[in-house]
């Protein structure tokens, strides 16, 4: 069996050196990095991990815990997240809740038993108090999803903005009775992206109609269903504004169904760009979120957690920006 002594010495470098290749290859040059890995892959050598592990107290693992693994907009974040964590010699523990309060509290167990050295959260059903006295405990990060006001760092998009634009950029296109489809939860998300909606009507000096505000599941049939009823108004909307694209493909093949022209008849933003938006027919006009890079920031907030520095309290916003395809346009006259 080989031993670090051996590998060190045919990298020509410390032991120290060859154990940061391992624990940290973040803080290695990419050169010294080349010698290490060709020394390792020459003499087959295989750390022990459980041996390494009663030295550092460390699992070199983190624990992700989401909702689901179905929604194509985690993918790339997750993408992120695992290539930020090798750098740090760390590995990812991806954990679906499907929403279950007590799903989330098994899960748990690994951090409080101290299989995983940390946790991040798309997601969680603790109150803020209880998820508070985690954060404090335990190294936590928030991802996307944030308690406003936690100890828990957290990194995200301004979706009180985001929504703000999107909406406002309607209106540029001349609508003025523009709907809003959001989701039925409580996540902050929600809350921030509905507060960024009607700031952008209030600036045009639009009057609110409460009956342009549907709520439901992040859903194909809320989209679709959302639309029936604005279409059963006296004075239907022109423009949507949705919290996810997976709600405005509802709303776009809905309207499609009843003949409507997507982009003159009626306008539809979606939210978060994934490949749903890209490849619809017709192209949907969008809310990008920067996925890959959330994910790697996420990972990088975990490390300065990790290794002792200050995070708690700290919110990292990430920059987002508008996708316009073909499914907005300028109003169409008929429809005003």
């Amino acid at each position: 069996m080989k031993t670090i002594k051996q590998v060190a010495a045919a990298a020509g470098v410390s032991v120290a050196t060859v154990s940061r290749y391992f624990n940290a290859p973040g803080q290695l040059s990419e050169s010294t990095l080349q010698k290490v890995r060709r020394a390792v892959e020459e003499l087959d050598y295989h750390p022990s991990a459980l041996g390494r592990n009663l030295r550092t107290n460390r699992t070199k693992k983190i624990l992700v815990v989401l909702p689901t693994i179905s929604n194509p907009f985690y993918s790339q974040i997750l993408t992120g997240m695992s290539d930020e964590a090798e750098k740090n010699g760390y590995t990812i523990l991806a954990c679906a809740t499907g929403g279950d309060p007590d799903s989330e509290k098994r899960r748990l167990t690994m951090l409080y038993d101290q299989f995983v050295d940390g946790a991040v959260f798309f997601s969680t059903s603790l109150s803020k108090k209880r998820f508070d006295a985690l954060a404090s405990q335990y190294p936590v990060v928030q991802c996307c999803e944030y308690q406003e006001g936690s100890v828990a760092p957290a990194v995200s998009i301004d979706n009180e903005l985001a929504a703000y634009e999107a909406v406002s950029y309607l209106l540029g296109l001349g609508h003025t009775q523009v709907a809003m489809i959001n989701s039925d939860n409580q996540f902050e998300s929600s809350i921030l992206r509905e507060k960024g909606y009607r700031r952008a009507l209030a600036d045009k000096g639009i009057p609110l109609r409460e009956e342009l505000i549907r709520r439901g599941t992040y859903g194909f049939r809320n989209g679709a269903d959302s639309f029936g009823f604005f279409r059963s108004l006296k004075t239907p909307p022109t423009a949507v504004f949705t919290v996810a694209d997976s709600i405005a493909v509802g709303v776009v093949r809905a309207a499609l169904e009843q003949g409507l022209t997507v982009g003159k008849d009626l306008s539809v933003i979606g939210f978060d760009d994934t490949s749903l938006a890209r490849v619809y027919t017709p192209g949907i006009s969008s809310v990008a979120q920067p996925r890959r890079e959330l994910g790697e920031e996420t990972i990088r907030l975990l490390m300065e957690r990790l290794s002792g520095r200050e995070t708690a309290g700290k919110l990292v916003f990430l920059p987002h920006h508008l996708v316009i395809r073909d499914s907005t346009g300028n109003v169409c006259p008929s429809t005003v």
